[in-house]
Formats: structure tokens, C-alpha cells, sequence
């Protein structure tokens, strides 16, 4: 947040030294924090975009929606295979990410 509020990630996109900025905070605030700004902050925060874009785009597909209860997309009786056959590209993203359990 403090990054937003000092200008440095304005609309999603970051400013140059915004990944550097953000791997000071880190260490400060985070004992043996050891995260590096290139590759893993601008990786993570790549991934975190593509997939946000995705669900985006899922979600404004005509009758889809978002099921509050379950933290899903809900979408009509057979829309989706249709929508995988089309958009396969934007299904890969999910395919391909591992889902980790808490």
C-alpha cells in the first residue's frame, strides 16, 4: 500500500525501482527475508497479473458470475466447453499453476 500511496504502482503497473522499493520494505519488516527484487518480486507480480486478467475476462463473458459463497466463477450449462475450446490460452494459466493448500 505504501507504494500505491507514494505513486510508485499506479493502475497495476509499476515504476522503475518500485520492485526495489518493494524488496527494502520486505527486508525491513520480514527478519531474514531474503527475496530479491529481479526475478522474484517482478516474477510473482507478472503471474499475479496474468491470472487477475483471466479471471477478468471470465468473468464479464455474458451470464458468468462470481459465487460469493464458494470464491468461484459460476457460469451457464455448457458455456464452458465452449469457452475452453476458444480461449484454451487463458485455461492453460490455471492448468499450469499449482494450487497450494493452507
Amino acid at each position: 500500500m505504501e507504494l500505491v500511496e507514494k505513486g510508485q504502482i499506479v493502475d497495476g503497473n509499476c515504476k522503475n525501482g518500485a520492485y526495489k522499493q518493494l524488496e527494502k520494505l520486505l527486508q525491513e519488516r520480514v527478519s531474514g527475508c531474503r527475496v530479491k527484487a529481479y526475478p522474484n518480486i517482478e516474477g510473482r507480480f507478472k503471474k499475479l497479473k496474468k491470472r487477475w486478467h483471466a479471471i477478468t475476462f471470465m468473468r464479464k463473458q455474458s451470464g458468468w458470475g462470481w459465487d460469493e459463497v464458494n470464491k468461484c466463477i459460476v457460469c451457464p450449462e455448457g458455456s464452458w466447453d465452449e469457452f475452453e475450446k476458444v480461449n484454451y490460452s487463458l485455461i492453460f494459466i490455471f492448468l499450469s499453476y499449482k494450487l497450494l493448500l493452507f
